[in-house]
This record gives structure tokens, C-alpha cells and sequence, in this order.
């Protein structure tokens, strides 16, 4: 009988290669077995574009990274967004080989900002949904 064994792996160091041998691995109503498990990490590639985003306060403005995967694996990323203003979704998967995977990312500023200060985007004070109008009659003696 086959069973699947999943391994992930999450390096919290940047290295060309990382390399556990002699791991035992216990399987429940069998005898262990042996793992060697390797992997390898990359330095980020510096960010070639950047996002301007420009709304009014209390709406919002959304736009779009797209993303392409040249590998033969598939990738989960989870990418950090670290600002109440801003939102997106937490994971992403994009498949061996994909290409333009459009990952959409949203940003609605709820407080305009003051001067000197920035959230890392710009926003424009409320506009006005309508406009009241009426007559009142005023007192003529």
C-alpha cells in the first residue's frame, strides 16, 4: 500500500543548499524509515514595479500584480500586506509554468491622511454622493 508523505518546506534562512540526512521517520504499524530531505532558497528579487494608488477617503481603488511561475513546480505563496488600508488575499497558488496569474490588490483609506505623513499611497478628501435641495418658506411680514 502506498501512502502519500507531504513535506513542506519553509527555510527561514537565504541558502544555495540545505541538506538533513538520517532523518527517521516513524510510521505507525510499520518500521521506521530513513529521509533525506533537500532544498534551496533564493534572495528576493528587488521589486521592478510599483503600485500608485490614488482614491478618494471611504472609497476604494483596486489593482492588479501579475505574477508568472517559470518553474516545473507549483508555488503557495503567501504574501505580506502590513497596512489597514490595504487588502488582498492571504494565499496564492500559481501552477508549474503559469503565466499572468493576476493577484488583485485592493487599498480603501478610511482617514485622510495629515500633512508630512503618508500611507505609502494617496487619497482625496470625500466627495459628495448627491446633492439635498429644498425650499423653505420664510416669513415675509
Amino acid at each position: 500500500m502506498e501512502v502519500p508523505l507531504v513535506v513542506t518546506f519553509a527555510p527561514d534562512e537565504v541558502k544555495q543548499e540545505l541538506c538533513y540526512d538520517n532523518l527517521f521517520c516513524s510510521i505507525e504499524g510499520s518500521k521506521p524509515v530513513t529521509l533525506t530531505l533537500a532544498g534551496s532558497c533564493i534572495v528576493l528579487p528587488v521589486a521592478n514595479r510599483v503600485l500608485n494608488f490614488v482614491c478618494q477617503v471611504r472609497s476604494q481603488c483596486t489593482q492588479f500584480v501579475i505574477l508568472s511561475n517559470n518553474t516545473n513546480q507549483r508555488w503557495c505563496l503567501k504574501p505580506v500586506i502590513e497596512d489597514e488600508y490595504w487588502s488582498a488575499l492571504l494565499s496564492l497558488v500559481i501552477e508549474s509554468y503559469q503565466q499572468n496569474k493576476a493577484y488583485k490588490i485592493t487599498y480603501k483609506p478610511m482617514a485622510m491622511t495629515t500633512d508630512g505623513k503618508k500611507h505609502l499611497g494617496t487619497e482625496q478628501p470625500p466627495k459628495a454622493v448627491s446633492t439635498i435641495s429644498r425650499e423653505v418658506p420664510c416669513k415675509t411680514s
